[in-house]
């Protein structure tokens, strides 16, 4: 079965670890943060637009666009770059930047794992942010994180609602929309998995070499 797990990442200079614990929704005092998130158009990022929709991005003083675009790789770079806040590619991508030392920074994380063949659970994707917005913003980072995590838990209990924003940035009908697999959206990382992930990369040529993910997991 399909199966996403979110978790929280931090991407610095091949660094991918955990970002900072439990952090209170955002006060009245803090001014709303306004951020692009590259993604791309998914199924998995259902939880991100169900999140605007609940208000839950709101209550925590963030007020999120989506950006998308044809893949995550392309998402990569203008996080990189600074042009967006948060991205959502996949794991081969963010694994291979951490390869080649692309700089990278601390974010909210997602993971999808749909291939049981290989593992029952197994994470093909990531929210990540830059290193010099994490640093410049940490609480707006964890802000995000929780706000994320809500909305995939309300995702998970919410099927129905899931289903009906699928068209409305997927070209689905509502008739496809209400016949789709989807995923299913839980809280464990999985981190030998992403181990798993960069072993896969290197021996079909991904990677020419291989990531620490012990440095890229923390916490």
């Amino acid at each position: 079965m399909l199966a996403v797990r979110r978790a929280l990442v931090v991407l610095l200079s091949a660094v991918l670890a955990a970002a900072c614990s439990g952090a209170d929704p955002g006060s009245d005092e803090e001014p709303v943060a306004r951020l692009d998130v590259g993604i791309v158009p998914v199924i998995d990022v259902a939880p991100l637009y169900l999140g605007i929709n609940k208000g839950f991005f709101a209550a925590h003083r963030l007020a999120v666009t989506p950006k998308l675009a044809a893949s995550g790789s392309l998402i990569v770079p203008a996080v990189v770059a600074g042009e967006q806040q948060i991205g959502f590619s996949n794991n081969t991508s963010l694994l291979i930047g951490a390869a080649k030392g692309l700089p990278r920074g601390r974010g909210a994380r997602v993971v999808l794992r749909p291939y049981p063949l290989i593992a029952p659970y197994f994470p093909v994707a990531s929210y990540f942010t830059g290193r010099a917005y994490a640093a410049s913003d940490p609480a707006v980072v964890r802000r995000f994180r929780d706000a994320m995590n809500q909305s995939l838990a309300y995702a998970q209990n919410h099927p129905d609602e899931v289903r009906k924003v699928l068209p409305s940035y997927i070209k689905l009908t509502p008739a496809v929309a209400a016949k789709v697999m989807l995923p299913e959206w839980n809280a464990d990382l999985g981190a030998p998995l992403l181990q798993r992930t960069a072993d896969l990369a290197l021996k079909y040529g991904y990677l020419d070499t291989e990531p620490d993910v012990a440095q890229l997991i923390e916490g």
